[in-house]
């Protein structure tokens, strides 16, 4: 009886230290799965956009809805536009046009509920 309790014990140890491990140790990953943990890495290594999440069209001011959602990125950053208009007239002056805008989102953000 007292080998059936070290038995018992012993694979409930080996039960637990599977189970909180999650996988098999590095030495005994294939070369496939080593693979595709590099792919993944090289792929975090290019930058995906930043989402600003804007509300207003920096260019009209006019509240962004999903029907009128136009993305658009700049300078690692992405922005959302009423119309494909505005995007257009955005890319003559960039610069000005999100040095007026973020006055007026920040004001929306403050004085209006913010969904």
């Amino acid at each position: 009886m007292p080998n059936k309790k070290y038995l018992n014990l012993s694979l409930l140890i080996v039960c637990g230290y599977v189970f909180s491990a999650g996988s098999l140790p590095a030495q005994y990953e294939s070369k496939q799965e080593k693979q595709g943990l590099e792919n993944t890495d090289e792929s975090s290594n290019k930058e995906k956009p930043i989402e600003v999440k804007n509300k207003l069209c920096p260019v009209d001011f006019k509240k962004i809805t999903p029907e009128n959602k136009y993305p658009y990125t700049y300078k690692d950053k992405l922005y959302y536009f009423h119309s494909p208009k505005c995007i257009e007239e955005f890319e003559k002056d960039p610069e000005g046009f999100l040095k007026v805008w973020e006055k007026k989102e920040r004001f929306y953000k403050i004085n209006i509920i913010y969904d």
